[in-house]
């Protein structure tokens, strides 16, 4: 949404340069399979700005600095990630959404950070206060007051 802290990959990079910011516009075009396509303006933290950055290109600040931590598949917990490679929605096909199961039931999200936190709360839940480990955790360090 406008206004929203994000990291958005700068044009002129090689597409490893993401950079903090905020939405300064978003314009939204009919879609392919999943929805309409998105388009951001991008003020930057040190002034620049960047126009039309597709939807791949950009990330809300939390979830951007949850890939930095748990760059891996491997690394997450209880989260499987779903992409589509045939697709000819670009989201879906390179960034697609992320899968957890909830006593019993598969729950989608958007957001890396929202399903490794939703994951991370459900074991919390099921397996009361002081009955987990940190290695049970996506983000143990969130949870260091209900550790013994």
């Amino acid at each position: 949404k406008k206004g929203e802290k994000v990291y958005a990959c700068w044009s002129g990079g090689t597409g490893n340069n993401w950079f903090p910011g905020r939405v300064w516009d978003i314009k939204e075009s009919p879609g392919a399979e999943y929805g309409p396509e998105k388009k951001y303006d991008v003020v930057f933290d040190d002034g620049d700005t960047e126009p039309n950055v597709g939807e791949i290109w950009i990330a809300k600040k939390a979830d951007y600095e949850a890939c930095l931590e748990k760059r891996e598949e491997d690394d997450w917990i209880g989260v499987n990630n779903v992409r589509f490679p045939d697709s000819k929605d670009e989201y879906a096909r390179m960034i697609g959404w992320y899968e957890t199961c909830l006593d019993g039931v598969q729950q989608v999200y958007s957001s890396l950070g929202e399903a490794l936190r939703a994951h991370d709360k459900h074991i919390v839940k099921i397996k009361g206060r002081n009955n987990f480990l940190a290695a049970d955790l996506n983000f143990p360090e969130e949870h260091h007051l209900l550790f013994k």
